[in-house]
């Protein structure tokens, strides 16, 4: 909370805060919610944009510390795309990531695709579709 000033809804990213170590964005979160969250915010969100900075004890963290949602950002499904754009994981580490995701007791998770990434076709494109759409049944169901 600033002031009088409560928030509904609070996201902390602008790149990817899960590059922090565990104990730092531990302290992260600590004041966040001593500094900006009141009962009045619904939701708070963290951009966990790349599977590759993630773990389930840092999920747990999250999730402990109030978060609600993440944001996990493969761009895509296709290993090779993602080899070619320097990308430190692959379509499984999305997967385990949402697992641990939904471990942790966090139900809310969005995903950032790219649409047009070098040497994407259609094909590829439906890939990551499908790959996404998979991910979103029961095989994740809490």
């Amino acid at each position: 909370m600033i002031g009088e000033f409560q928030f509904d809804v609070f996201n902390i990213g602008g790149g990817t805060p899960t590059v922090l170590s565990s104990q730092d964005l531990e302290s992260l979160l600590a004041i966040v919610q001593q500094q900006f969250i009141s009962t009045a915010c619904e939701e708070i969100t963290v951009e966990a944009g790349r599977p590759d900075t993630l773990s389930l004890e840092k999920l747990q963290l999250m999730q402990e510390a109030g978060v609600n949602r993440v944001c996990i950002n493969p761009q895509t499904m296709n290993d090779a795309t993602l080899r070619r754009i320097g990308r430190k994981h692959d379509a499984e580490g999305v997967v385990q990531s949402v697992e641990w995701a939904r471990k942790a007791g966090i139900k809310k998770i969005n995903m950032d695709l790219i649409v047009g990434l070098p040497g994407e076709v259609i094909r590829e494109i439906m890939h990551t579709a499908e790959e996404i759409k998979i991910g979103t049944g029961e095989h994740y169901a809490p």
